[in-house]
């Protein structure tokens, strides 16, 4: 149980990176594509452990705005990692991808119920961008499954979002200068939206 403890919760953004690079490595070998993919399950498969045996630090680390912003990268790394399984069985891969989505839309809800509700916009981070921009990860799987219209409907909430957040975080990063010094890091996940 101590080393389900220790197993942080972001780390489901590097399961997220490791099946995207995966993605992107395929057209040089599926050799790539595998390796990474395996890594990225892997870390996936420790992080459903840590929730499963360990739900209480799940529910403290949603406590706070910054680990809460980055935990949407767990159901980025199912829709992702739900490609990985369609070759095998198209149905388990496109319920894995419902699943991913499903999660993300109640994390979606969940962190705005908690940390984005009532709070001034000059509290917002660049991670916020991960729980309201990410769910855009469906809009590059769904045609994987057939499901175009879903993945469109994605890609409008997550494009909506992002021009909708931008001037708040970039006013945050750029203008008040305030970010405390563990959420400093989070400012290279501004590159991230855009290119999705």
């Amino acid at each position: 149980m101590p080393l389900i403890k220790k197993i942080p919760l972001p780390m489901a953004g590097l399961s997220l990176a490791l099946a995207a690079t995966g993605n992107l490595l395929a057209s040089y070998g599926e050799g790539y594509r595998w390796g990474f993919g395996l890594l990225s399950w892997m870390l996936f498969s420790a992080l459903i452990v840590k929730v499963l045996l360990d739900p209480t630090s799940v529910r403290q680390g949603f406590s706070n705005p910054l680990i809460a912003s980055v935990m949407p990268t767990f159901s980025m790394s199912l829709i992702l990692l739900s490609g990985y399984v369609a070759p095998f069985s198209p149905m388990v891969g496109e319920g894995l991808w419902f699943v991913g989505g499903l999660l993300h839309v109640v994390l979606i809800v969940l962190f705005t119920r908690r940390h984005l509700r009532g709070r001034p916009t000059t509290t917002y981070l660049p991670s916020y961008f991960v729980v309201y921009v990410g769910i855009v990860v469906a809009s590059v799987t769904a045609p994987v499954f057939d499901q175009q219209l879903l993945g469109q409907a994605a890609f409008w909430f997550g494009l909506v979002a992002f021009f909708a957040l931008l001037p708040h975080v970039l006013d945050r990063v750029f203008v008040l200068r305030d970010l405390p010094e563990p959420a400093q890091p989070a400012i290279m996940i501004m590159a991230a939206p855009a290119s999705l």
